[in-house]
């Protein structure tokens, strides 16, 4: 079972937000609430985990990210802004993963998301964001 679909289990779709990103740092934790095509993953949860450390393509606002599906399960990946947008970047074994949006006050706009495996479109849609709504699994 691949990744987002085990995070199908969750099934409540949360209206969020996120609180002023056009500052710079974007360390936190931030429910990831999802929709698209195929209707299966309205309402899947995610918990995103940012560290922000200068590590992705020596970009000042960027590092690592992990992902959290609703049992738990994790992969990481790396994150960046530029001009404004917000991208978020994972991949485990075929599957890559890809989140992204524009920085405004108070939410994150014009989401996208997608998951392919072996360059085919998976699943993908349009997400929501709310800062500090989320913690991971302790180790």
């Amino acid at each position: 079972m691949n990744f987002l679909r085990s995070c199908m289990l969750t099934a409540s779709m949360l209206a969020m937000s996120v609180p002023a990103l056009a500052a710079t740092n974007l360390t936190g934790n931030y429910l990831l609430t999802l929709s698209g095509h195929p209707s299966s993953v309205n309402g899947a949860l995610l918990c995103a985990v940012l560290v922000e450390n200068g590590s992705t393509l020596n970009f000042v606002n960027g590092g690592t990210l992990t992902l959290y599906n609703s049992t738990g399960q994790s992969i990481s990946g790396v994150w960046f802004t530029k001009n404004h947008g917000v991208t978020f970047e994972a991949s485990q074994g075929t599957n890559f993963l890809t989140f992204s949006g524009l920085l405004g006050s108070p939410q994150i706009t014009n989401t996208t998301w997608i998951e392919v495996n072996q360059n085919q479109p998976l699943v993908g849609g349009t997400f929501t964001a709310q800062k500090g709504a989320c913690s991971p699994p302790a180790p």
